[in-house]
């Protein structure tokens, strides 16, 4: 089966999206995009790459396009064209978001003269993502010695009655306390080099961005409700002090909501016997000149609640031994010495 996770952020959510057959030759070049809107006013990211090989698996390079002309349309006709800044990425004005009730489309056109379009995505209004909760839980697998262990979060809301509301939730980035040990560092001879400083700093992740959480009112419609959507793993670093996480819940419209939903049953597959063949999934992009053409990715525009929550990991007791970085925490890629400006675990 083919990287399904990178098929899904690359752009969107829209059309048809039920599984599809096609016969594609293996050395056929394919078209991504990755990106959304929403609508918090700021930068919108896409990103335009071209698979080097097509067929049970992604075999080559992934090649960003370049020079693209590239612009999301809303329903009025109010265009707005987007700028590259590196190598196939492309984003919108800093002030730019979609606005409820409106609907949108992305428009791409190549150096070659290639034309793309998305079928429109309509906004529907998101209920308040109104807190986020955590439980210590373990995952269990075919090993009991290899058990993952670590926090299960889930999103409180309360759903209108009387319509129905598709969700999709994802965590934004998460900062949290991270522990070295640059007493332990030693020189190429394996001699004790102490370093003075420093064993704890602030690292920055991106948790859960392989994982798809969508849910349909259908079983709560009009209820108050709380929803498991993240599960971080224990690493033995993540909870040793607080663990800041923002999560957004995004509304998505049905045909999104089928996507992704499709998409998160492939990457859940576990390869059984047993498991439902892979489907192909249907892209809301097509090429204006070439409709049969594949193209992965779906573009969507969605309105958005966020809550961000802290994390006390010294009362987490998930029994995972503490990672040892047998260096300054700085040299962590990722890692800062000074703590965020906006770090307030307490609530000052």
């Amino acid at each position: 089966m083919f990287r399904l996770v990178s098929i899904f952020f690359l752009v969107g959510l829209t059309a048809c999206v039920d599984p599809f057959s096609v016969d594609i030759e293996d050395s056929q070049q394919l078209l991504s995009v990755d990106g959304f809107i929403t609508t918090e006013p700021g930068v919108h990211t896409f990103r335009l790459t071209r698979s080097d090989k097509y067929g049970s698996v992604f075999d080559g390079l992934v090649v960003p396009i370049l020079r693209a002309n590239v612009s999301i349309r809303d329903n009025n006709g109010e265009t707005v064209f987007l700028t590259e800044t590196t190598r196939g990425v492309y984003i919108t004005p800093n002030d730019y978001a979609a606005e409820i009730g409106k609907s949108y489309s992305i428009q791409i056109e190549l150096t070659s003269g290639e034309r793309y379009t998305s079928i429109p995505e309509a906004v529907y209004e998101v209920p308040k993502l109104d807190s986020i909760t955590y439980k210590e839980i373990v995952r269990p697998t075919a090993n009991p010695d290899l058990n993952v262990v670590g926090i299960e979060l889930s999103a409180s809301l309360a759903d209108p009655a009387g319509q129905s509301n598709f969700y999709y939730w994802r965590n934004r980035s998460a900062t949290y306390v991270l522990f070295t040990n640059p007493e332990l560092v030693v020189d190429e001879d394996r001699n004790p080099t102490p370093k003075d400083c420093c064993s704890r700093c602030y690292y920055t992740e991106q948790p859960g961005r392989k994982s798809i959480s969508v849910a349909s009112d259908r079983n709560f419609n009009g209820l108050s409700t709380s929803i498991p959507v993240t599960f971080l793993a224990d690493n033995g670093s993540r909870f040793r002090d607080f663990y800041r996480l923002d999560m957004q819940q995004l509304s998505i419209s049905p045909k999104a909501y089928d996507f992704l939903r499709l998409l998160k049953q492939q990457i859940e597959i576990s390869g059984s016997v047993f498991d439902p063949p892979p489907a192909n999934l249907r892209s809301n992009i097509i090429n204006i000149d070439n409709p049969n053409e594949v193209v992965l990715g779906y573009f969507f525009a969605a309105d958005q609640s966020t809550k961000r929550i802290y994390i006390d990991g010294t009362k987490i007791k998930l029994g995972v031994p503490n990672a040892i970085i047998p260096d300054d925490c700085r040299t962590v890629p990722g890692a800062v010495f000074e703590e965020p400006s906006d770090w307030s675990p307490f609530g000052n």
